[in-house]
């Protein structure tokens, strides 16, 4: 109980003032409270971070967007006939290329050779797989053929895209996941998966259609 006075204090000695009795909170009342609180935040902070992962993951697939473009503008201004950049290998931002052929078919994007930022929204560097065919500094033709495949599962069972020159990946949040489907864009082969986002799997995956690089170099006229 809180004693609470209601009056001045009396104008003559040995006469009190009376007192009001005020009941305050129990502990029930303010564990309830507090647990409303508590709810109201939680149900604040969760659009909040759905909010944060859309516009990560908008930005990414911009990112990777441009990051297609400059693979582009990369062949139409090689000597020669047009050909892609290796990817890097040691992490300088720099294409590895030894002689003509690249020093591996997969690694980070050469942003350096690009002129482009290194990292994703999750501070993890874009990655770039490319058919040697195209990447060879001999040049590629109309009639090169990719040797990448797209598909909507780790089984490939049902390919998105065929004969593709390249592929651009972000891991997204989780990173290099358990999951299958994640696994299969981390094992160093020709098959990536491609499919909506779910809670096992949030990779974005980008490729360089064969149709679009060749109108490109036809436009530009270094082809045929």
């Amino acid at each position: 109980m809180i004693l609470v006075s209601t009056h001045k204090p009396a104008r003559f000695p040995g006469v009190s003032p009376r007192l009001t009795f005020v009941q305050g909170f129990t502990l029930t009342e303010m564990a309830i409270v507090l647990f409303i609180v508590a709810l109201l935040l939680g149900a604040m902070v969760l659009p909040l971070t759905a909010q944060m992962d859309a516009r990560d993951n908008g930005d990414a697939q911009k990112t990777l967007a441009e990051i297609r473009d400059a693979l582009i503008g990369y062949a139409v201004s090689r000597a020669g006939r047009p050909y892609l950049p290796c990817p890097d290998t040691d992490g300088d931002g720099a294409e590895d290329r030894a002689g003509s052929a690249c020093t591996n078919a997969e690694g980070d994007i050469p942003w350096n050779t690009l002129g482009l930022g290194r990292l994703d929204p999750w501070n993890r560097a874009y990655r770039y797989r490319v058919t040697p065919e195209f990447s060879n500094n001999t040049g590629f033709l109309l009639t090169t053929a990719g040797d990448l495949r797209v598909c909507t599962d780790n089984a490939c069972g049902t390919p998105v895209a065929t004969a593709i020159p390249a592929v651009l990946l972000s891991k997204g949040k989780n990173g290099a996941g358990a999951n299958a489907n994640e696994v299969e864009n981390s094992d160093d082969d020709n098959d990536f998966v491609s499919k909506d986002p779910d809670p096992n799997y949030d990779d974005l995956v980008l490729w360089l259609s064969p149709n679009i690089l060749f109108n490109r170099m036809v436009a530009a006229g270094r082809l045929p």
